[in-house]
């Protein structure tokens, strides 16, 4: 159990479980769902940096009804259904980008991230920038793998599978 705060009401009162410490963040399970802060060792301090998992969360960082989660080595992907995009940590800092349709499915690869919606697909480079899109799959997308360099997605025509990376 953590408990951090102060007088000043510019300061926010920490009361929370310790869930994880990675890396010089502690990721708390407080009232508001789970938070993110950057710690301090040398002056014992916590600072929350607006990174937080919550239904009720008001931080600009927040997730709201998830709907797929991926990773690949150090980069986290995540398609944030209820905020319409997807949250991307690269190895150094959350980033998020919003698709032309709310994602349902996500799948992380070494260079870049396949978003999925319905039948539409959009591979990004982990700079959030749109690599390709894929229009012409028949069916929805029902869903999607990552092996040697490839992204694969299945969808319910017919088990029609299709092979995507950047050329394609």
């Amino acid at each position: 159990l953590i408990y951090a705060g102060n007088n000043t009401e510019s300061e926010r009162n920490i009361r929370g479980t310790c869930v994880k410490y990675d890396d010089g963040y502690v990721y708390l399970l407080t009232e508001h769902g789970i938070s993110q802060y950057s710690l301090d060792k040398e002056h014992r301090t916590l600072t929350f940096d607006e990174y937080e998992i919550g239904k009720n969360s008001s931080s600009s960082n927040r997730v709201d009804s998830a709907t797929d989660i991926s990773v690949y080595d150090d980069k986290l992907v995540i398609a944030d259904g209820g905020n319409k995009r997807v949250s991307v940590w690269n190895g150094n800092a959350f980033t998020s980008v919003t698709p032309a349709t709310a994602p349902e499915l996500v799948c992380a690869g070494e260079q870049s991230y396949l978003v999925v919606s319905g039948s539409k697909a959009y591979l990004y480079g982990y700079d959030n920038e749109l690599i390709h899109t894929v229009d012409t799959v028949e069916g929805n997308i029902l869903s999607i793998g990552y092996a040697f360099g490839t992204f694969y997605a299945l969808s319910n025509a017919g088990g029609n599978s299709y092979a995507i990376d950047g050329a394609t």
